[in-house]
C-alpha cells in the first residue's frame, strides 16, 4: 500500500514478488492498494499513476475490492475523473453497478464531480453489459481481476 500511496512503481514490483497480499486493507479506511493507486493523492507520483495500476491487475489483484462504505477502486478513479484508470478498470472486470452505502455508482461521483466524458463512459459501458454485448478483455481467464 504504502509503495502505491508513493507511486514507487520498482518497490510494489519487488514487494509483489516476495508475495505481499495484493487485496490488503489498511486499518483505517479500508483500502486497498489498487483503491489508493486509483484515486487522487498529495503525492505528485501516486495520483494518475496507471503504470501502478497496470501492475497491481496484471498481479491479480481483486478489481472489485471494496474499502469502508463500500469503496472501490472505481469509484476512487470516477471522483477524481482518472479516464485512463476507468478505462483499465473496466477492461480488468470492474463492477460498474457497484454502488457504496449511500446507494452511489462510480457514474454518480464522476457526474457529480463534472467529469461528463468519464460518466458517459461508464454509462455505456454499463449499457452494453447490461445488454450482454460486452465481454470482460483480460485474456479469457474468468477468474481475472477477481484476486483468484
Amino acid at each position: 500500500m504504502t509503495a502505491a500511496i508513493y507511486g514507487r512503481l520498482e518497490a510494489a514490483t519487488e514487494l509483489i514478488a516476495l508475495g505481499a497480499d495484493l487485496n490488503a486493507k489498511d486499518r483505517i479506511l479500508g483500502y486497498s492498494a489498487l483503491i489508493w493507486s486509483s484515486k487522487d493523492s498529495p503525492y505528485p507520483a501516486a495520483c494518475r499513476s496507471i503504470y501502478m495500476v497496470r501492475l497491481l491487475i496484471a498481479s491479480g489483484i481483486d478489481v472489485n475490492i471494496s474499502g469502508s462504505g463500500g469503496w472501490t477502486a472505481l469509484m476512487s478513479a470516477s471522483l477524481k475523473g482518472q479516464f485512463d484508470v476507468v478505462k483499465e478498470l473496466i477492461k480488468a472486470g470492474a463492477d460498474v453497478d457497484a454502488r457504496d452505502e449511500n446507494g452511489k455508482t462510480a457514474e454518480a461521483y464522476a457526474r457529480k464531480e463534472g467529469f461528463d466524458e468519464v460518466a458517459r463512459y461508464l454509462q455505456i459501458t454499463k449499457s452494453l453489459a447490461d445488454a450482454g454485448l460486452l465481454r470482460r478483455q483480460c485474456g479469457g481467464d474468468e477468474s481475472c481481476g477477481r484476486g483468484n
